[in-house]
């Protein structure tokens, strides 16, 4: 028979066991929380993402958003548009002034040969003609002013198209075509 000794189990020093089983299984159930956390903050995210994606939905859908998409595209077409045709515009306008005839120094040779007492009323500029319309204090400026005019470079022909007496003056219309000049719209 054995006697029983109760205190024998206070004067032993326990040896601590590392169960493996324990810590396998422990280990195991972390890492099972752990990828349930990650998959429940995932879902989160996405269904706070998707309320947003169905928000900008709602809003790109709506009948007044589509509108003024519309608008703003129509603008924006008109925009490019308007910017081709300053483009074509600039394009001409170099054209026209690459081609000019009628300069400034031009005027200036032209109104220098009028004499003293004639003045010039109207000038009518175009492409290919001048029309000059003006008074003068008798017949001889006319004449002498429609001569100088033919020894300008760019004159091509001088007519006078019309002399009129009113009392103590002449009214006179000139015609000067100009040389060099393509008509041809190009």
């Amino acid at each position: 028979m054995r006697d029983l000794n109760f205190f024998e189990s206070f004067g032993e020093k326990k040896e601590f066991k590392l169960n493996k089983k324990l810590i396998l299984y422990s280990l195991a159930v972390l890492i099972l929380l752990a990828l349930l956390g990650k998959g429940i903050m995932n879902h989160l995210q996405l269904s706070k993402l998707q309320g947003e994606v169905d928000q900008l939905r709602e809003i790109a859908e709506d009948p007044a958003t589509l509108d003024r998409v519309e608008k703003i595209k129509k603008q924006e077409d008109a925009v490019i548009q308007f910017g081709e045709e300053v483009e074509k515009i600039r394009a001409l306008d170099a054209l026209l002034e690459k081609e000019n005839l009628i300069t400034e120094d031009f005027l200036t040779r032209l109104t220098s040969r009028l004499p003293l007492d004639a003045f010039l009323t109207n000038l009518s500029l175009s492409p290919n003609e001048i029309n000059i319309t003006g008074i003068a204090k008798d017949r001889w400026d006319v004449a002498d002013f429609s001569k100088s005019l033919e020894d300008l470079e760019e004159a091509d022909k001088v007519f006078i198209s019309d002399i009129k007496r009113e009392s103590d003056y002449y009214k006179f219309n000139i015609n000067l075509q100009l040389k060099d000049v393509n008509t041809d719209g190009e």
